[in-house]
């Protein structure tokens, strides 16, 4: 963990409702989550996003692999089946967690599970490294600049989706592509 490509929130331009509001988290409500995916189908293909250094060599991969497609699927799969993890992270991060404490909590756990537990597992697999703990933390600093009102999970990887959105003149595609990303999401965070 993490297993996703770096996070960067480097734009968290939303629609505005009809109310002339922020079209933040839509919460299940089909109508405003369709608004929401054609928009955003439009948006990443006209918005020029620069990449993130950080992110540049997940476009690279993808780019020399996949695609758009490749993309979409591995990004929800990865952030969602590891949500719950990240988001008990980015919790402890938040209460000032030292690296040595949060570090020290996770091979307790690890240490807990009985075999059958651990069994299809690898400690790498359960416990965070220094370095991905520090990426993490970084994550979280820069989320903060997003009101919190604004929670899609497309957002930190926008420059990633617009590279390859650019290539697809085709609105259906587009919008096609955002909500199987949102599915795979949905469905893996589920699991």
């Amino acid at each position: 963990m993490p297993n996703f490509p770096p996070r960067c929130w480097i734009d968290w331009k939303v629609p505005l409702d009809e109310g002339g509001q922020e079209l933040g988290v839509v919460n299940g409500d089909a109508e405003r989550y369709q608004q929401y995916l054609h928009w955003l189908a439009d948006y990443l293909y006209e918005t020029p996003i620069p990449v993130p250094e950080r992110q540049r060599d997940v476009v690279e991969r993808y780019q020399e692999s996949g695609g758009a497609s490749s993309a979409i699927f591995d990004i929800a799969t990865s952030l969602g089946y590891e949500l719950s993890a990240l988001e008990a992270c980015e919790d402890e991060i938040n209460r000032g967690v030292s690296w040595e404490e949060f570090h020290d909590n996770e091979m307790q756990y690890w240490e807990g599970l009985s075999g059958a537990e651990r069994e299809g597992f690898t400690k790498e697999d359960v416990v965070m490294t220094r370095a991905e703990f520090e990426r993490v933390s970084v994550e979280v600093e820069e989320s903060k600049s997003i009101p919190r009102h604004i929670g899609h999970a497309d957002i930190p990887f926008r420059a990633i989706f617009a590279i390859f959105f650019k290539e697809i003149e085709d609105h259906r595609e587009r919008y096609r592509l955002l909500k199987q990303f949102y599915q795979e999401f949905y469905e893996c965070a589920s699991k």
